[in-house]
């Protein structure tokens, strides 16, 4: 998947920032987990984050900016419950997205609720992030 080509498409509505500076993006490779999906920092290079009207239950996403995401991390991806989980944004309506990123072969996205990250919570939302972004591309439904 050619990220230019889905944030090129009609059907992609969702509202796009401007471009990482790439000292961002630099400072935030050196913080964030070695093995993010490479699709995921594609996507915050073209587009530092992204919200809109998704197909998904809370009709919203956002995809939080790069300089915002590391801060966002409490809760995630550190704890005993939710090692190996990165979150990259939100419904809007009190659940986060996240990667798991304790798989070798890539990160499904899942959601979870924000004020209960466990285990028991976490739903299975795609394989990866670029079927993420197909999905809100071939079903979008305009922002």
């Amino acid at each position: 998947m050619n990220i230019h080509k889905i944030l090129g498409n009609p059907r992609f509505r969702l509202q796009k920032m401007n471009p990482t500076e790439e000292e961002v993006m630099r400072d935030f490779r050196a913080k964030a987990p070695d093995n993010l999906p490479v699709k995921y920092l594609h996507f915050m290079q073209a587009t530092d984050g992204a919200k809109g009207n998704v197909p998904y239950d809370s009709g919203y996403i956002e995809i939080w900016p790069i300089e915002e995401t590391l801060d966002k991390q409490a809760g995630y991806g550190n704890s005993d419950s939710l090692a190996g989980f990165f979150a990259f944004g939100t419904d809007g309506s009190g659940r986060d997205y996240l990667f798991d990123l304790r798989d070798e072969d890539g990160a499904a996205v899942y959601s979870v609720p924000h004020e209960e990250p466990e285990p028991e919570k976490l739903e299975h939302i795609a394989p990866s992030f670029s079927q993420f972004l197909e999905h809100i591309t071939m079903t979008g439904t305009g922002a």
